[in-house]
C-alpha cells in the first residue's frame, strides 16, 4: 500500500492489518491518515461469509441429525467450520485490501 500524501510504499503486515479494524491507517513517515478505496463488489464479501457459515452449519446439522451416533460432534463441527471460514476470510480480505488504492481519510 502507498501513502496518498508522501507516496511512501509500505507493506500491509498482519500487525498493521489487525491494529486497524476499520482500515484507517497512519503513514509512519508523514502521519497522514488514509484508507483503502474499496469497490462496490467488495461489500458483498461479508454477505458471502455469512451465507457460507449458515449453509455449512445447516449442512452439518442435517448430516448429524441423520446419524445419532455422531450427535456429540455437531457443536465442535460447527465451531470448527466457523473458525475455518473466519480464518480464510481474514486471509482473503487482507490480500484483497493489498490490491486496492489508498485515499486520504
Amino acid at each position: 500500500m502507498k501513502c496518498p500524501e508522501c507516496n511512501i510504499q509500505m507493506d500491509l503486515t498482519w500487525r498493521r492489518y489487525a491494529s486497524a479494524p476499520f482500515s484507517r491507517f497512519r503513514c509512519p513517515s508523514c502521519s497522514t491518515k488514509f484508507k483503502f478505496k474499496r469497490p462496490l463488489w467488495y461489500w458483498l464479501f461479508p454477505i458471502i461469509q455469512c451465507v457460507v457459515m449458515l449453509l455449512g452449519g445447516a449442512g452439518i446439522l442435517y448430516y448429524m441429525v441423520g446419524h445419532p451416533s455422531l450427535g456429540s460432534y455437531t457443536k465442535p463441527a460447527i465451531v470448527a467450520l466457523s473458525i475455518a471460514v473466519i480464518m480464510a476470510s481474514l486471509v482473503i480480505d487482507r490480500n484483497l485490501e493489498k490490491s486496492f488504492e489508498t485515499v486520504k481519510s
